[in-house]
């Protein structure tokens, strides 16, 4: 057993960035020799995401525009430019008038983002990690394989629905599309997307193991089956184009989910 110097509680306190909490995963296995489910209670996460951090040959090293972004100085420009999206919309964001609300001149903001597109793809960083945190937080809890589950697609419809502008650009990357071009940080946009997947992927594994129906070659599709009909639903409720949705309570949400829960098994 190696010298354990550092509790886990010290070695993980302040941590403010996916980045950095993997990096300190590797330090806590590494060189104070604590198990994987050891630093998962810890950090009140799923098993398996620290198993996959692990199995890393080494710990994520985050870019020169990863590393800005978790300045205080970017996290209050992520604040105006949502607010900005809440009362203008997307088209009519410009980093020069994101400078003007901000109180930056337009040369210091271009010090942070290279033009508007390298802006939406930070939100989407931003929103991806907010929305791991919040699904992490429900997986900590002390319930049952089911009462995870359902958790889990509570905290994802609410987030949804809570923070619509956040949740559009997040999943819509039209602009990367049309000019064809990926911005520096396009791969951690990815690698935050692959995350949420395999948080849900191993919560739903638990779930189908409870029931008796351990079949792997399934899980993929039925996760991504799950994952979708969560989408559809926000995308239908946040659209505004269909009247029924605009009159969904949470307790129609709930027979919702336990109908999609049901299906799965």
């Amino acid at each position: 057993m190696k010298n354990r110097r550092l509790t886990l509680n010290s070695i993980f306190r302040g941590i403010d960035s996916v980045e950095r909490r993997n990096k300190l995963i590797h330090m806590a296995h590494r060189e104070h020799g604590y198990s994987a489910s050891e630093i998962a209670r810890e950090l009140n996460v799923h098993r398996s995401t620290v198993g996959r951090v692990l199995k890393q040959e080494s710990a994520p090293i985050p870019d020169s525009r990863a590393s800005v972004m978790d300045t205080p100085n970017v996290m209050r420009i992520m604040e105006h430019a949502l607010q900005l999206l809440k009362t203008r919309g997307r088209d009519k964001l410009s980093l020069r008038q994101l400078a003007g609300e901000t109180g930056m001149s337009p040369t210091n903001l271009y010090n942070y983002f290279n033009d508007k597109n390298d802006l939406l793809e930070v939100i989407r960083i931003y929103g991806f990690r907010k929305l791991h945190d919040k699904l992490e937080s429900e997986i900590g809890k002390e319930l049952s394989a089911e009462g995870k589950l359902r958790g889990i697609l509570d905290a994802y419809f609410e987030f949804g629905v809570d923070q619509a502008d956040l949740y559009e650009i997040m999943f819509n990357r039209r602009e990367v599309r049309e000019s064809g071009q990926r911005s520096d940080t396009f791969q951690e946009v990815v690698t935050l997307v692959d995350d949420l997947y395999h948080l849900l992927r191993d919560v739903l594994q638990d779930y189908m193991k409870l029931k008796g129906e351990v079949a792997p070659e399934n899980l993929r599709e039925t996760a991504l089956s799950l994952w979708s009909r969560m989408h559809g639903l926000i995308c239908l409720y946040i659209g505004g184009n269909f009247i029924y949705m605009s009159k969904l309570t949470r307790q129609d949400f709930w027979a919702v989910r336990d109908r999609m829960i049901s299906t799965i098994c």
